[in-house]
């Protein structure tokens, strides 16, 4: 049966296999601390795994808070660092090892698809509390880091769509987005739905009245059989009872065990291609509790024992 525990309960990647990536990337209009989360992280216990290590650090850039013609916060730079860390990820899965990026927020995940498709084709999964499908004009705040899913897909100015691929980083075809919970904020914000994509959506709401596993099971199978993925974990797609230290907390969300079970399956499949973490903000997390608890769900999840 699809999604059982004997077919996911044995990981298939070896712990050496993986690498984690730095990426301390903070788009936000005022600095809150999460370009600190990768080294939180390590401290914690990242670092103590098999897993060697890699470090991608935007120069040093003169970040303004105001919009550019696009409505798009600082766009030059972020495209300057998507560009620095899809040859990082290319590098690290060219050699042959599965991309564990540490950042900072959001935005990353432009990076780690371009990197991915100068391998091979991309499926995404996208795990996340948010839609983050806004169009620039749409964004209260501008910030890259509100619209990353948009801009994967094609949505949005040349600047942060165009690498020269024919088409978009990952097609809607081959999206499934899972466990948001802001469909009524983005309606009253004048918002694109992801429903009114060609995206798999299974929100909070979907997942709790069809069941997890179920949900996950499904996800799974719209990106097919045989091809690699990426897996996006933005940490507000947990309960803020669970994951406090993130910027925009939302009431509910998914348990850290329903975290571990969806990043232990994605594992499981032997299609998982790489993953990036987002959103931890170390400034909330005042006794480092929080850090230690990711480090040991990415242990046990991926097998980094």
């Amino acid at each position: 049966m699809a999604g059982s525990y004997q077919e996911w309960s044995t990981l298939s990647i070896e712990p050496e296999a993986y690498r984690i990536i730095e990426a301390p990337l903070c788009v936000e209009s005022n600095w809150s601390g999460i370009d600190m989360a990768p080294q939180a992280m390590l401290r914690a216990g990242l670092a103590k795994t098999p897993a060697g290590r890699d470090t991608v650090s935007l120069p040093p850039a003169d970040w303004r808070p105001e919009r550019s013609t696009d409505g798009v916060l600082n766009p030059l730079q972020v495209r300057e660092y998507t560009l620095n860390l899809a040859d990082t990820v290319h590098e690290v899965m060219r050699s042959g090892r599965v991309p564990i990026v540490l950042g900072g927020d959001c935005t990353i995940l432009l990076g780690c698809l371009l990197g991915m498709r100068r391998t091979r084709s991309a499926r995404l999964f996208f795990l996340d509390g948010h839609m983050d499908f806004y169009a620039p004009e749409q964004s209260p705040t501008g910030e890259t880091a509100d619209m990353e899913l948009g801009l994967a897909v094609g949505r949005g100015p040349e600047v942060l769509t165009e690498y020269g691929l024919g088409g978009p980083l990952v097609s809607e075809n081959d999206t499934a987005v899972f466990g948001f919970r802001d469909e009524a904020i983005v309606e009253a914000i004048g918002g694109t739905n992801v429903r009114d994509s060609a995206m798999h959506c299974a929100s909070l709401s979907d997942i709790r009245l069809g069941g997890f596993s179920n949900a996950v099971c499904g996800a799974l199978a719209f990106l097919g059989e045989s091809d690699p993925f990426w897996l996006h974990v933005d940490l507000d797609v947990l309960n803020p009872w669970e994951m406090p230290a993130v910027d925009y907390p939302m009431a509910d969300g998914l348990r850290w065990g329903e975290l571990y079970g969806v990043i232990r399956r994605c594992a499981a499949t032997e299609r998982l291609a790489g993953l990036d973490v987002t959103i931890f903000n170390p400034t909330f997390d005042w006794d480092g509790s929080v850090a230690q608890t990711i480090a040991r769900v990415l242990t046990a999840a991926l097998g980094l024992r």
